[in-house]
């Protein structure tokens, strides 16, 4: 393992492990939804917020590789990106937290949903290139490791800030606190993004005038014609089409609390569920770790399929096992599945590229499976209302157990291709 290889991970620990601390110090689903009905929103308002969470991630992931095409001086361009564009909204809401009595209340919600949407929206245009070009600073025998090591931090970092602003919440006066929590999340991403300028990029030495800065920005139709090319791959399309059935089967993952603290679930107390809920943080940090070291010795096919299995037996546990055993464990397993869902398919993804501009690729088959993610919560919530929540269950169990059959016998290992597959559109 070369030792700029060796540096890079240890740096995208840190800085994952921070910024996994800034999100659990505001979480999206406790901290701003408490800050809007603090604000007396109303339950279509903190809807919206699921709705800008998903979907603003979705719309703007193709300007990326517009906006950040060279690749001399991108680390900097990046870390800029965030400085400047997604971590500001946090002051814009901390300010509502602190001075929003002044405002008619709707002016409020207004503004913090705004300051949320640019937050979201600014991670899309990012989403791709970020990952990208973190993959490219880590040869392909380590890169799961060194993603995964990465998320683990994150994930149980994430756990102590939640931690820490549930207590504060309890403590303080609101909503002040969370004037205080947004302030923090904003100095701690603002240190969290500037370890990554010290990871070493080999194209920092490149000169702009070299052919490999890069060339100019694609345009909108050979950004089609490159996301054409993503779908018409072979490979790609049994990676997506095993990621949208793992994604539907997991349409229930919204509704689990509401179902233990049910009779039928056990009648457990709503901060026991919370507790409850640290086990999928802890199934979260152990599948990164483990589906990052087993798919660079042997493919990250693996870990979609132990994923998959992860997703059957959280569905099993659900239907089978109320009260407190059956929580932690439905929780644990939905930690396993979804870290297969997140490290296993990025890698999958990034190793199945059809063509030179893996950020157009990443950008494609992740507003194909973001558009999944926001229908499928959404009918799973219809389905749920008329037919009950032990049907939703079922239901969703049959779609894993057919999306475990996919990873099994229709999912391609990019590094393993059957000989009789077509060669790609573009060759690399």
């Amino acid at each position: 393992m070369e030792s700029r290889a060796r540096h890079n991970a240890a740096l995208n620990v840190l800085g994952e492990g921070i910024w996994g601390f800034q999100v659990g110090l505001v979480a999206t689903a406790t901290v701003l939804v408490l800050l809007l009905r603090h604000f007396r929103a109303g339950e279509r308002t903190v809807g919206c917020v699921g709705a800008i969470e998903g979907g603003l991630v979705l719309v703007f992931q193709m300007l990326g590789p517009r906006l950040f095409h060279r690749r001399t001086g991108l680390k900097r361009a990046l870390v800029r990106w965030h400085l400047c564009v997604i971590l500001p909204p946090y002051a814009l809401i901390a300010a509502c937290a602190f001075w929003g009595w002044r405002l008619p209340p709707d002016l409020v919600i207004g503004l913090i949903l705004a300051a949320f949407a640019v937050f979201m929206a600014g991670i899309g245009v990012i989403l791709a290139v970020w990952l990208d070009w973190l993959a490219r600073l880590f040869p392909v025998a380590m890169r799961g490791r060194a993603f995964g090591y990465g998320w683990a931090a994150s994930a149980l970092a994430g756990s102590a800030g939640s931690l820490i602003s549930g207590w504060a919440i309890g403590r303080f006066q609101a909503p002040q606190i969370y004037g205080w929590l947004y302030g923090a999340a904003w100095v701690v991403g603002t240190a969290s993004i500037l370890t990554f300028l010290f990871m070493a990029d080999p194209q920092d030495a490149v000169s702009e005038n070299s052919e490999l800065a890069g060339k100019e920005p694609p345009s909108l139709l050979e950004l089609r014609r490159l996301a054409l090319a993503t779908l018409s791959d072979r490979t790609t399309r049994s990676i997506l089409f095993s990621r949208l059935l793992v994604v539907a089967g997991f349409s229930f993952a919204p509704f689990t609390a509401l179902y233990f603290l049910s009779p039928a679930g056990g009648s457990l107390g709503a901060s026991t569920v919370v507790a409850a809920g640290a086990a999928a943080t802890a199934g979260a940090a152990l599948g990164h770790l483990v589906f990052g070291t087993l798919g660079d010795r042997h493919g990250h096919r693996r870990g979609a399929i132990l994923g998959a299995m992860a997703q059957v037996a959280c569905l099993a546990a659900l239907l089978t096992w109320p009260g407190l055993a059956g929580c932690v464990i439905t929780c644990f397993c939905s930690g396993l599945a979804g870290a297969a869902l997140f490290l296993s398919y990025t890698n999958l993804f990034l190793e199945s590229c059809p063509h030179k501009d893996t950020s157009a690729h990443l950008a494609a088959v992740n507003i194909v499976s973001g558009v999944a993610g926001l229908i499928c919560p959404v009918a799973a919530g219809m389905f749920a209302a008329r037919y009950g929540l032990p049907m939703l269950f079922k239901a969703a169990l049959t779609l894993s157990l057919l999306a475990a059959a996919v990873v099994l016998f229709v999912l391609r290992d990019p590094r393993h291709p059957p000989r009789s597959l077509e060669p790609s559109v573009f060759p690399n």
